[in-house]
């Protein structure tokens, strides 16, 4: 009979299940009452969206490294900010949007209430809760549950939160006028237009007419917008530089690839535009025909002048799924040294470190343990982290150290109850007066607070 660790060594392996082209990983179940929240992490997308928010940011006096971007796997039209500088946007929004100057305009805006500093009575609750429960908050308030689809091949986190509410993501009339304004005077001081804000919110208004009379979740989450539009039409003429192609052309490899791994197969696989291999490629990809998907991707690497280091990491991702260990670990490293200087890309470091795990040699297993523990500096909130650290002080027979990085993977989830559980349990393994002894204290120390502000709330 296993041993109760060997069991949780047995559990964390059987739900490492990859599916996807960033190495991202689909962890276990929802937890709570509602239904399984689902984030989008993919290098690529966030290096775009991240080159859109930091100038605005900037601009806004806003700490750029303060700002944290979620991506929902949900088709409905909406994105809002916490207090604290998180934005949760969802697909459906992106992938509405016709150009790099109205998703600039929205992330503006967004950026607008956080400048503001709209929501600050809430402020300490925001800061108290996962990703995972505020993203509910934000699904459940806006436009109800959406389950991500199985079939979605971009990264896929599930959470869930049985936390109900709603504050965080609703403004006044007032406080959307007021981030209106504020992100004219962002957009202006880098010398965009705001015309893009106001193209976005007309588009919508289409849409409210075409729905015959449905409220879209964007106008039940941001209310008043035809005096919205009338304000920003009002504004000194939206003029502005014109966009470089070096923005757009991100911007519309961003939105292909979202399309590529989130449309209908047939749909996909119909398509004609310049990017039809690309797509080809994800939608073979997405059926688990790894050899037809790589020969493509050999098709366009061997079109590039310079290696592009996304579809160098798609390449990683589908040997590692056929199991060609040494060969993704090689790959991956080529599509870290090929990104640009300026770029950390912590999630094809995750990937490195993953595949690391899978080569089964303790040198490999050292250097994994290095990469995951520098991460957690940036990915404090991202399961996955957590989970392989686990898997990687399982293979160490570090059982304190496991439990650690369970209880910070449930905090991560937005699961308390199980974090306490592991945590209690690290307690006891590892020796005290130790950093990581420290920090189960500290973790203990805090979800007991947590519990106590929960319970007097």
């Amino acid at each position: 009979m296993a041993t109760p660790y060997k069991m949780i060594l047995q559990r964390l392996f059987s739900s490492l299940i990859v599916i996807l082209s960033c190495g991202v990983l689909l962890l276990g179940t929802a937890y709570g009452e509602m239904a399984s929240i689902s984030f989008i992490r993919d290098t690529e997308i966030e290096s775009v969206l991240y080159a859109i928010v930091h100038p605005l940011a900037r601009a806004a006096g806003i700490d750029e490294k303060s700002i944290r971007i979620y991506l929902l796997a949900t088709p409905e039209i909406n994105a809002a900010a916490s207090s604290d500088g998180r934005i949760f946007i969802n697909a459906g929004l992106i992938l509405k949007t016709r150009n790099v100057g109205q998703l600039r305009g929205v992330l503006a805006h967004e950026l607008g209430h956080v400048a503001a500093h709209h929501g600050t009575r809430q402020k300490g609750l925001s800061k108290n809760l996962s990703a995972a429960s505020l993203a509910a908050i934000f699904v459940g308030s806006g436009l109800g549950v959406t389950t991500g689809r199985a079939d979605l091949a971009l990264g896929v986190i599930s959470a869930g939160t049985s936390m109900a509410g709603s504050a965080f993501c609703h403004h006044s009339r007032q406080e959307e006028s007021a981030a209106d304004i504020q992100a004219v005077k962002i957009l202006k001081k880098l010398g965009y237009s705001h015309r893009g804000v106001v193209e976005f919110l007309i588009l919508l208004r289409g849409q409210e007419r075409l729905l015959e009379g449905e409220i879209p979740s964007y106008f039940r989450t941001h209310p008043g917008t035809q005096e919205r539009i009338e304000t920003l039409r009002d504004e000194s003429t939206p003029g502005g530089h014109s966009v470089p192609d070096t923005e757009e052309q991100p911007y519309r490899r961003m939105k292909e690839k979202l399309f590529a791994f989130w449309a209908p197969l047939d749909q996909v696989m119909q398509e004609t535009n310049q990017n039809a291999t690309f797509s080809r490629g994800i939608a073979l990809y997405r059926q688990g025909r790894l050899a037809e998907a790589l020969n493509l991707l050999e098709i366009l690497l061997a079109r590039e002048t310079k290696k592009n280091p996304y579809l160098l990491e798609l390449k990683a991702q589908i040997l590692l799924e056929k199991k060609e260990v040494p060969r993704a670990i090689s790959v991956y490293r080529e599509a870290l040294s090929n990104l640009p200087a300026q770029e950390a890309a912590p999630l094809l470091q995750l990937s490195l470190a993953h595949a690391l795990l899978e080569a089964g040699n303790p040198t490999h297993l050292e250097e994994a343990l290095k990469i995951l523990n520098d991460l957690t500096a940036h990915e404090k909130d991202n399961p996955q982290l957590w989970h392989l650290l686990a898997i990687g002080y399982g293979k160490k027979k570090d059982p304190g150290r496991t439990h650690l990085a369970l209880a910070e993977e449930a905090i991560a989830l937005g699961d308390e109850k199980r974090a306490h559980e592991e945590a209690l349990r690290a307690q006891k393994k590892i020796p005290k007066n130790t950093p990581s002894y420290a920090r189960v204290r500290d973790l203990l120390a805090d979800l007991t607070l947590r519990k106590e502000t929960s319970r007097k709330e």
